[in-house]
């Protein structure tokens, strides 16, 4: 009676070692840029954030036609407030006055790296009939806030018409998708 063999099929152990070692290698070199990537686009936003802030703040000026105000305050690039309010004597967190806020508690990580002197010099009035911006100073010059973490920078930019772009600093590394500031 012959008794057939039956032939075994499966990995071998050399074989799942060289998946395993593929499978390292390609995380080695995933994780760091995905984290670079997950940081770049938190950054973005944040500008993008601060940007649909004045826009808002735009809005309900019209809408409630009486002026609302953007209050930026910075004691350090960790330690800031971007708010839009209806009084330039609301309080930080009052329900009855406060638009719509940016903080540090929400991106604890990223920075507030400089305020054009305007923007840190006060209250920035929005008019509600011709949705002009009146930076405290009277300035009408773009004033400008920009926005770090690491080495990437970002910079907002808003006219004294309302309109905001956001664009990288010509001193910092580039960032995917935005022109240098002029």
């Amino acid at each position: 009676m012959l008794f057939l063999q039956k032939r075994q099929t499966g990995f071998t152990l050399i074989e799942l070692m060289l998946v395993v070692a593929l499978i390292g290698i390609i995380l080695a070199i995933a994780v760091p840029n995905f984290t670079e990537w997950y940081q770049r686009k938190k950054l973005e936003g944040i500008a993008n954030d601060f940007a649909a802030l004045i826009q808002n703040a735009r809005i309900e000026a019209v809408r409630r036609n009486s002026s609302t105000f953007l209050i930026t305050t910075r004691s350090n690039d960790s330690s800031w407030s971007l708010r839009a309010v209806t009084s330039t004597t609301c309080a930080e967190g009052s329900a009855s006055c406060e638009l719509s806020r940016i903080t540090p508690a929400l991106y604890p990580e990223y920075l507030l790296t400089s305020l054009s002197s305007d923007f840190a010099a006060g209250a920035t009035e929005i008019n509600p009939v011709d949705s002009l911006f009146k930076f405290s100073s009277g300035a009408t010059a773009a004033q400008t806030v920009v926005f770090g973490f690491a080495s990437y920078r970002l910079q907002v930019k808003v006219t004294s018409t309302g309109l905001t772009s956001i664009c990288t600093p010509a001193s910092t590394p580039t960032m995917p998708g935005y022109s240098t500031c002029s």
